[in-house]
């Protein structure tokens, strides 16, 4: 069945590249900040079309631009990226799920539903996303303090800007915070999608140089890998459980 899914995920579809996406994602952020947070929400999201009629009326429950992304297109397209390393059959948490629009993805994409659940920082976002889709197992929190159990573990540009309170502890150690956690807390794999030094762009989004991290990370788990091959913005870690 995976093999399968990955075919079809890679089947006519186009996977983002270099400074587009890495542009696009800044400038949906600084565009999103000014979200307004009492919109009416009127559909189930089943197809993009239906998502884009209704961006400009329900912007916070529907906007592609809310979550990070300049438009739907290379919002999927990320997602398109994730959904090859993971087995959709297992069950799916994400880490900053905002609005878990990967489940809705899915749905759209596939007609294929999944075992998931989400846990965000971002109480607006989670409740923008029970809002128009209530079936959702989404849940507003710290991860660090979520420790259930899940097949995969996912995490789709979590890291590209901090929202937590944590004066302490620095970027690296953050990261690698989440990392373990979500090691821990997954059986077969987790994957992490991570922002790219190699452009040298100075946005305020948080970067990374993938071979040091690589390195950083195989002293402890000795199943990693990167896939730096999509774009020269954004890079994957990712680890398969080895126990």
């Amino acid at each position: 069945m995976i093999n399968k899914l990955k075919k079809l995920l890679n089947m006519d579809k186009k996977i983002p590249t270099n400074e587009e996406v890495f542009e696009a994602q800044i400038q949906a952020r600084e565009e999103s900040e000014a979200a307004a947070d009492n919109i009416d929400a009127v559909v189930d999201p089943k197809s993009i079309e239906e998502l884009d009629k209704l961006e400009d009326q329900t912007f916070l429950e529907t906007s592609a631009e809310a979550v990070g992304y300049q438009t739907r297109e290379l919002q999927w397209n990320t997602y398109r990226v994730m959904a090859q390393y993971i087995d959709p059959e297992g069950s799916i948490l994400d880490f900053g799920c905002a609005r878990g629009d990967f489940k809705s993805f899915f749905l759209s994409e596939y007609e294929m539903d999944i075992d998931y659940t989400g846990i965000d920082l971002n109480k607006q976002l989670i409740d923008a996303g029970l809002k128009v889709n209530p079936e959702y197992n989404l849940i507003h929190g710290d991860w660090k303090s979520f420790n259930e159990q899940s097949d995969w573990c996912i995490s789709i540009g979590s890291h590209d800007v901090r929202y937590d309170a944590d004066t302490v502890m620095d970027d690296k150690a953050y990261l690698m915070n989440t990392i373990n956690h979500m090691y821990n807390c997954c059986n077969d794999g987790m994957a992490i999608m991570l922002a790219s030094d190699i452009l040298q762009q100075d946005d305020g989004i948080t970067t990374w140089n993938s071979g040091q991290l690589l390195n950083d990370v195989l002293t402890k788990f000795r199943t990693a890998s990167i896939d730096h091959s999509y774009s020269d913005a954004f890079f994957t870690l990712i680890i398969y459980k080895n126990d």
